[in-house]
């Protein structure tokens, strides 16, 4: 399966399309788009969808894969911008608002005597919306910020034909213009005669320079595939062909030196490729010359440069297929038009689209989630407004007992309220604190039971609470410990002091378990 690029030539102002070209090494196919009276029969979507159409039948009836769409140079402009960075994105918004810019003369309206334009031409300052807007090449320091090259192609009609090859399931490589083409066949990897005699320490600045069949004059500096600068003009037009005169080769020249002068390279390989021209012994005038000529007075103007001249019956055919072998595979500014080679397609917008289901899946799983938490939330509200009222009456008949009612429950701070009520009562003798346990006694007390059972029983806890009281657990194999205990605690009258105790004994296979637990009695009213 071959591989064949596509050429979209639009009108002048670059807002229809006019034709578009399946170029191979050995094949050219063309369609144009129909007109009735001169004028366009269907509107520019219509053309768009038309055109794809015909590709993706012409691809199929041929065999071949798409390669890269190339875009002519029909209302597209090359200008040198000043922007604070070279950043592709900063270099467009410096150009969108109009910062210091040089523009070349080309005046789409010159010699157009034969089509007007059916619509308007974008402002003075198109936006990223409007066109493509690519930086070109190095940037240079300039005491604002940089100084860059940057090339301005009307796309919208472009951007059409690419969403309708897209609905036809038809990819391509990527999206680039006439001058990065033009560009490329120049370069010493083309094979012309010239790239022999070209020998230079650092990468070599070409330019090509195209002459078109429909009086249009297009040229483009290239150095290791990126485009630096570009520009066109319009030529005289005669019934045997476009006519070059000696004035149009100065103007180029002029184009060359202002930019030389601003991005401070110079081409030294220059390669006219031109279609025939009429020349003086068609027109009369000795001004016109043929391609040789063309190239000799473009020799005798840039002397440093080497020279080479091809004159191809279909010239702008020749120099897309010069460039089908050059490297175009970047899709970075000044390789290719960044933004329409990156235009999301099928496969994007069906990631996007996925995306989107997961994040609505996420949604309804955070929304569930969180109205789970909100049940928990009000559960838990509602108990601790429970829990407040509970704590509020308690509160309350504290107040009623020391004779201050709401003096507790209105302070920001109840329970600090409390404490200091509480204490100031106490200072008062107001209330009286119950004595402290008897604890040391009751475990002396304790201590002599224990020493009277002696190797009988193994002690394995002894806990003691100021409140809860004792719990002692022992393990013997002494089935009538039990009433030896009972009978301890009342030799060493311990139940008729502050505590209580009950003893228990649970069987472990021919081990026992015996559990004492001592109940703090009641004390002046208060346990």
């Amino acid at each position: 399966m071959s591989e064949r690029c596509c050429l979209i030539e639009r009108d002048e102002r670059g807002d229809r399309i006019r034709a578009v070209r399946l170029i191979g090494q050995h094949a050219d196919a063309l369609w144009t788009a129909p007109r009735v009276e001169g004028r366009y029969a269907d509107d520019a979507g219509d053309d768009a969808d038309a055109a794809a159409e015909w590709i993706t039948e012409r691809l199929a009836v041929d065999g071949d894969k798409l390669g890269l769409l190339i875009v002519d140079t029909s209302g597209a402009q090359c200008a040198w911008v000043h922007a604070a960075a070279a950043e592709a994105n900063a270099v467009r918004t410096a150009f969108s608002r109009g910062g210091e810019v040089a523009e070349d003369e080309f005046d789409p309206d010159v010699g157009l005597e034969d089509e007007a334009p059916e619509s308007g031409t974008l402002g003075s300052r198109p936006t990223p919306m409007e066109a493509s807007i690519e930086p070109l090449g190095p940037a240079h320091e300039s005491a604002t910020g940089v100084r860059v090259g940057v090339l301005v192609s009307p796309d919208a009609v472009v951007r059409l034909l690419i969403d309708a090859l897209d609905r036809r399931g038809v990819d391509f490589t990527g999206v680039t213009s006439l001058w990065h083409a033009l560009g490329w066949a120049a370069s010493p990897h083309a094979e012309t005669s010239a790239s022999s005699r070209v020998v230079a320490d650092s990468p070599t600045v070409s330019c090509g320079v195209l002459v078109q069949s429909d009086a249009r004059l297009v040229w483009s500096w290239c150095r290791e595939g990126a485009v630096l600068a570009a520009g066109s003009q319009r030529l005289g037009v005669h019934d045997d062909g476009p006519i070059v005169t000696r004035a149009d080769v100065a103007r180029l020249i002029n184009d060359w030196v202002a930019w030389s002068a601003q991005l401070g390279i110079a081409p030294d390989r220059v390669l006219l490729v031109s279609c025939p021209l009429a020349w003086e012994g068609v027109t009369g005038d000795p001004e016109t010359m043929t391609a040789p000529g063309v190239a000799s007075a473009l020799a005798e103007l840039w002397p440093e440069a080497v020279m080479d001249v091809q004159t191809p019956d279909d010239a702008l055919v020749e120099v897309v297929r010069q460039s089908l072998g050059s490297q175009h595979d970047s899709l970075d500014a000044g390789h290719a038009l960044s933004v329409l080679a990156r235009r999301p397609g099928r496969g994007m917008r069906r990631v996007y689209q996925l995306v989107a289901i997961a994040l609505a899946a996420a949604g309804l799983a955070l929304a569930a989630l969180g109205y789970r938490w909100q049940a928990k939330v009000e559960g838990v509200r509602a108990d601790a407004a429970e829990i407040r009222q509970e704590y509020m009456a308690e509160i309350a008949a504290i107040e009623e007992m020391l004779g201050r009612p709401g003096v507790i429950a209105n302070d920001l701070v109840p329970m600090l309220a409390l404490r200091r009520e509480v204490d100031q009562a106490t200072r008062a003798s107001q209330i009286t604190r119950a004595p402290a346990r008897p604890v040391m006694r009751e475990l002396e007390s304790l201590s002599f039971l224990l020493g009277e059972l002696g190797d009988r029983v193994d002690l394995q806890k002894l806990e003691i609470s100021s409140v809860g009281g004792f719990t002692v657990q022992m393990v013997t194999e002494d089935v009538a410990i039990v009433g030896d205990i009972n009978r301890l605690l009342n030799d060493l009258d311990l139940n008729s002091g502050p505590l209580r105790w009950t003893v228990n004994q649970t069987a472990q296979g021919s081990r026992y378990t015996v559990r004492m637990g001592g109940i703090w009695q009641r004390q002046g009213g208060a346990q």
